[in-house]
This record gives C-alpha cells, sequence and structure tokens, in this order.
C-alpha cells in the first residue's frame, strides 16, 4: 500500500537536502476532531480487506520540478524506488497498520547527478482507518523538524464515500489542515468507474485538495494536490496512483515547486521490471 509511500513525494525528496542527522522517529498523527471522528465511519460497500501477514509490492517514480530560492536557476529531482508492503495488523476497530520498507538501491538524481546515501532504508509504519485516512504515519529515518513529514498522512490518504457510490458521483470530505492546527478544508473525490489495471479489476477514483501549509497563504500559495488512483475493487487495497502537487512542503527551500509521482503495484507477469508510465514521467 503505497500511497503514503509513494508520496513519499516528499520524504524521498529529503535526502537531496542538507539536514541533521536524526534523533528519533517522526510520527504523522491527524488526531483532530473532524479527522478522528471521520476515521471512525465506515462506508456503505466501501471497505477495505486485508490479511495479517499479506505482503504487496510496489515501484514509486517521483520528479520534482522548481527554482532555487533566488531564482536563479532550475532544480530537477527524479527518484525511483521500489517498496515491500506487509500487513502487520488489524485491529479490533478495523485500523489497517501495515509497514513499509524500501529496498535497498534507491535512485536519486539531482539534475542529472546521482546523489547517494549510506543510509540504510527503515520500515516506515502506517496506519489506516475505515474511513480511508492514514491516521498515523510513524517513520524513523525522518528528522523530527521536518515540517514535510506532517503532510504525508493526508497525502496518502484515500476518503471513503459517506454512502454508496456509482460511477460519476461526487462525494466531498471535511479534512483537518495537518500544517495549521484547528483549521479545515474540503477534499472532493469523484468515482470514474471501473477500468482493468495489470489485469486487476479496479475502481478508478479522482481527488482534488487545496489546503494553506502556512499562516497567511494566498490561494495560489496553497498545497494543491490531485491524484487519480486506482483501487482493487474486491479488496479496495492500491493498485495504482499518478499525482500532482504544487507547491508542496520541503524540508529546505525551493521556488515554484511542483512534484509529480506514479505508484504503481508489482504484479507478476505484468511489469516485473519497470512501469513505462513511471520511466516517462522521468524522462
Amino acid at each position: 500500500m503505497t500511497q503514503a509511500i509513494a508520496f513519499a513525494l516528499i520524504a524521498l525528496v529529503a535526502v537531496a537536502g542538507p539536514r541533521p542527522a536524526p534523533t528519533h522517529a517522526q510520527t504523522s498523527q491527524t488526531s483532530q476532531t473532524s479527522q478522528t471522528s471521520l476515521a471512525a465511519q465506515a462506508a456503505p460497500g466501501w471497505t477495505f480487506e486485508h490479511k495479517k501477514g499479506e505482503v504487496l509490492r510496489y515501484r514509486t517514480y517521483i520528479v520534482v520540478a522548481a527554482r532555487t530560492p533566488d531564482d536563479t536557476g532550475d532544480v530537477k529531482l527524479t527518484v525511483r524506488s521500489s517498496s515491500k508492503n506487509t500487513t502487520k495488523d488489524i485491529t479490533a476497530d478495523g485500523l489497517v497498520i501495515w509497514e513499509q520498507l524500501d529496498d535497498a538501491g534507491v535512485e536519486v538524481k539531482l539534475n542529472g547527478m546521482a546523489v547517494t546515501s549510506d543510509e540504510a532504508p527503515k520500515p516506515v509504519t502506517v496506519t489506516l482507518a475505515k474511513s480511508g485516512l492514514i491516521v498515523k504515519r510513524v517513520n524513523p529515518a525522518a528528522d523530527p523538524s521536518d515540517m514535510s513529514q506532517k503532510a504525508l498522512p493526508i497525502l496518502s490518504s484515500w476518503p471513503v464515500p459517506p454512502v454508496g457510490v456509482k460511477p460519476g458521483d461526487t462525494w466531498k470530505s471535511e479534512l483537518a489542515n495537518p500544517m495549521l492546527k484547528n483549521k479545515f478544508f474540503t477534499a472532493t473525490s469523484t468515482l470514474v468507474g471501473n477500468e482493468s489495471v495489470l489485469g486487476i479489476d479496479c475502481l478508478k477514483v479522482q481527488l482534488t485538495m487545496s489546503f494553506p501549509a502556512v499562516y497567511g497563504a494566498t490561494e495560489p500559495e496553497f498545497l494543491q494536490h490531485t491524484a487519480t488512483y486506482w483501487l482493487d475493487a474486491k479488496t479496495r487495497q492500491l493498485v495504482r496512483t499518478s499525482a500532482v502537487t504544487k507547491n508542496p512542503v520541503f524540508p529546505f527551500t525551493l521556488k515554484n515547486a511542483e512534484a509529480r509521482a506514479f505508484v504503481s503495484r508489482i504484479v507478476s507477469g505484468q511489469n516485473d521490471t519497470s512501469d513505462p508510465e513511471g520511466e516517462k514521467l522521468l524522462k
């Protein structure tokens, strides 16, 4: 399950910038009232099916295009990685806890130059509620001062509809702003329909959200996130996602930043070694 994953959109990006050595795990948690109450709801006909011990593999592609803070040069960061995602537990109240572990050999390039790291991958623990919201994310490798980690859970979520839906239906979800205390915003989701992806019957959903990441931000400066994702029609587990995030939160300063991400489940006999859509994104 890798939207939280995949939306390592910002976590992976951090390897390209200077950061102090992490002193302890960073925990991102959506604990504000709106998210907590929504997390307790089970949407009719829209439930996630996981099995303890189940292992799924994903491949992630990310490209970040931006300008330097002084606007004198371009910045292009690309990331190619793969990960193993293991369902560790399913609680009595329906919370799904999984562990995401990136494979060694994450490929990172900054303006075409390889960026290397001696740090071994560490598992990230993710908690998914019945609402489709990531309500907790613990990254032991993240710097506690890295504010970008706070945005990851909401960007990795799939808000479920409050009632049964059919193709073309739209629903809105009031969500707590992860960056600003006691502030809320509305995410809009649309069920496009069914589509076969990698031989799997999927539900195709479009999601948009926009919210200020700092006090005083004007609307053009809001974090703007648009995603299309495909969930297994039977289990509601992630099969694929394609997303664009404008003005993403980074642990370092960039200007006019836009991040694009493509994440795909790895299915034997379908995409064993690469994904054409992802490879095209990195060019």
